[in-house]
């Protein structure tokens, strides 16, 4: 059965509306991932189609592979023998790609409103300026990729022009329109409420209590919804015409600050708070006013103070002195009873006791931000009958704690997160092998690959520099093509293009010459558990691997079990520039390989100096104090007993590093 037929039976299968549309086509591969139950269909027709029978058919054809075969994942790749795109077309699949993504994430929606031509298969987006052209650079950046995945040759580019308006001046234009509206239905309110001066400009009001037309009455707006940034509350004000809200929570960081105007001539205060609903919070600001009889400021610092509960109604815009966006308010009421019964704590009923665990305080260095007796207090409030501190490397706020939880009536549990280090996972040589170090051949070696991962990525270069006597004295150097393009991202990295690797050798030929070449050897590399899993995992899917580890010294952990005092990175780069050793073209294998050789020649004298003889005496003669402070901190607990004091503390934890 060829592939046309194939393509025949699936169509049938598909409930599609319009099937003369894709007369032609042909299945050219499907590839299984019978582990994870996922399938890869590749498609092929010899002219493109509109982009809504593109739509369709994907969602058919995942819906046949997931729904009736049980797939657990389905993707579709197109390809169009002929690819080129009328401007029609052009412009129909641009709209097409921009409101798909637009309802994944608003942003995108905002390339809308900005000048354009779309020809010749190029998308040209007109900016006013290079800060816009940051803003707008990603989000046509994943345009252009979508055009990509869909098998189209497209192009976007961004055009500076000074014949556009701005982003902020959009912004601006935009949220003016919005303020008259409301100055102009607070006008009027009032002028109907009370009768105050028409001429004057409305003033937040302040308020126990809404009145009935008031426009806080609205449903209040979680605050985790709410626009976090300058182009989100852009794209806000393009689709619903204004950005206002009403959003109500808890007080805290209560402000009220007085400045100067800039002629130096008058006063004013702002008063200044962050609203906290749940787990999200917002800066929410305004001006004080002190007339027409009502003292604001009293209001503010009576109802609106830390622990209060509010409901604000306002206007979002990005605030250059805050940084932050922030909440404009035109008024605020108190909320109090019933309302407030949705803001309490929950009080724990639950059949078992729940115990926070892992608490850091101040204590933790950026990774802590309350004082100690702020938890004890919530932990109190939230019913929990105990509470642990696990504090980094230090214990310091342990005795605070204690006389805390005494006060709450509250189980302390004492902990500290100290380092650990698994020796027998920390090593510099990676077997036990004998070789004696003076005589012995290294082969120094790097790779370059398109990703992280031994499973899935590729490797596209292998070099390596042959050691012997403290000399170079041969080199492997080879590009490997690998079965997939290499993406922009990699070319970026390593300055490796398809181009270079288009009439290299497959990996089955250039790792079994690599393997030749270290044979009888010591391999060396940096980061050396990176390099290895990937040669391991190419040679078994090729065969050729025995099971047994290579003998491999690692210089990067070299550097921190020898030269950790004098380093504070150690990368590559950090530790050429301590032995002097210059580094041509980083990411290049090669170039990486000769300088790597460079380094490890100088500390195989040092390590010969410091008495090591052998391969496998390197690993005894590691220094695990020094490297402490390098490995990530694991989680100790330590249960208390009823009473525990300060002296007792400083008894049970007399080592950072030691584990009671």
């Amino acid at each position: 059965m060829n592939s046309k037929d194939s393509f025949a039976i699936l169509l049938d299968n598909l409930l599609l509306d319009d099937k003369n549309a894709y007369l032609d086509g042909k299945i050219t591969s499907i590839e299984v991932d019978k582990e994870k139950m996922a399938i890869t269909v590749n498609l092929s027709f010899p002219k493109v189609f509109e982009p809504k029978y593109d739509k369709v058919l994907r969602e058919e054809v995942k819906k046949f592979f997931i729904n009736l075969q049980g797939f657990t994942d389905c993707k579709l790749n197109v390809n169009f023998e002929d690819n080129k795109l009328s401007n029609d077309l052009l412009k129909a699949y641009y709209e097409y790609i921009l409101n798909a993504l637009s309802q994944k994430k608003h942003r995108y929606s905002c390339l809308n409103t900005f000048d354009k031509i779309l020809e010749d298969e190029v998308v040209k987006v007109f900016c006013a300026s290079e800060d816009d052209k940051a803003i707008i650079s990603p989000l046509l950046n994943d345009v252009n990729k979508s055009f990509e995945r869909l098998g189209l040759d497209v192009k976007c580019v961004i055009s500076v022009s000074p014949f556009v308006a701005s982003l902020e001046q959009k912004t601006e234009d935009s949220k003016k329109r919005a303020n008259e509206e409301v100055f102009n239905y607070q006008k009027h309110f009032d002028s109907l409420k009370d009768g105050t001066n028409q001429n004057e400009a409305p003033q937040p009001k302040m308020k126990k209590r809404p009145s009935a037309k008031s426009a806080i009455n609205g449903k209040p707006v979680p605050i985790s919804s709410l626009p976090r940034t300058e182009v989100e509350i852009y794209e806000y004000q393009q689709k619903y015409g204004s950005a206002e809200f009403v959003i109500q929570g808890r007080v805290e960081n209560f402000e009220i600050v007085e400045r100067m105007s800039k002629d130096k001539t008058k006063k004013f205060k702002i008063f200044s708070c962050a609203l906290v609903e749940n787990n999200s919070c917002i800066i929410a600001k305004t001006f004080v006013y002190n007339n027409n009889g009502v003292d604001h400021e009293k209001f503010y610092r009576e109802y609106c103070n830390n622990g209060d509960y509010v409901k604000a109604y306002g206007w979002l815009n990005y605030d250059k002195y805050a940084r932050d966006v922030v909440l404009n308010i035109k008024e605020i009421i108190a909320l109090e009873g019933e309302e407030l019964d949705n803001q309490k704590n929950k009080i724990e009923k639950s059949k078992y006791d729940r115990i926070e665990l892992h608490v850091h305080t101040k204590m933790s260095t950026l990774d802590g931000v309350m004082d100690v007796k702020d938890y004890v207090k919530r932990v109190s409030d939230y019913g929990y009958s105990a509470c642990a501190v696990t504090d980094h490397y230090n214990i310091q706020v342990l005795p605070t704690f204690y006389k805390e939880c005494k006060a709450h009536n509250i189980k302390p549990i004492f902990g500290v997160e100290a380092g650990m280090v698994d020796n027998s996972k920390f090593k510099v040589a990676f077997t036990d092998d004998n070789f004696d170090l003076a005589s012995a051949t290294y082969v120094v070696y790097d790779l370059e690959t398109t990703g992280l991962s031994s499973n899935y990525d590729e490797i596209i270069e292998i070099a390596a520099c042959k050691v012997k006597n403290g000399m170079v004295i041969d080199e492997f150097s080879e590009y490997v093509k690998p079965n997939r393009e290499i993406d922009d991202f990699t070319t970026e990295l390593t300055s490796i293009t398809n181009d270079d690797v288009r009439n290299a050798d497959k990996i089955e030929d250039v790792l079994p010459r690599f393997v030749e070449f270290f044979k009888g050897s010591i391999l060396v590399a940096h980061n050396a558990s990176f390099d290895n899993s990937h040669i391991k995992a190419n040679m078994k899917r090729l065969g050729i691997y025995d099971g047994e580890d290579f003998p491999t010294i690692d210089t990067m952990q070299v550097a921190r079990v020898f030269y950790g005092t004098k380093l504070k990175r150690f990368n590559l780069d950090a530790v050429c520039k301590l032995f002097d050793v210059e580094n041509v073209h980083h990411h290049r294998a090669i170039y990486d390989a000769r300088a790597t050789a460079s380094v490890f020649i100088k500390m195989l004298y040092n390590m010969l100096d410091k008495g090591i003889k052998n391969y496998n005496e390197i690993n005894d003669h590691i220094d695990y104090d020094n490297v402490y402070k390098l490995v990530r901190p694991s989680h100790i607990c330590i249960l208390s007993k009823n009473k525990v004091g300060k002296k007792h503390l400083y008894e049970l934890i007399s080592d950072s590093h030691t584990t009671h």
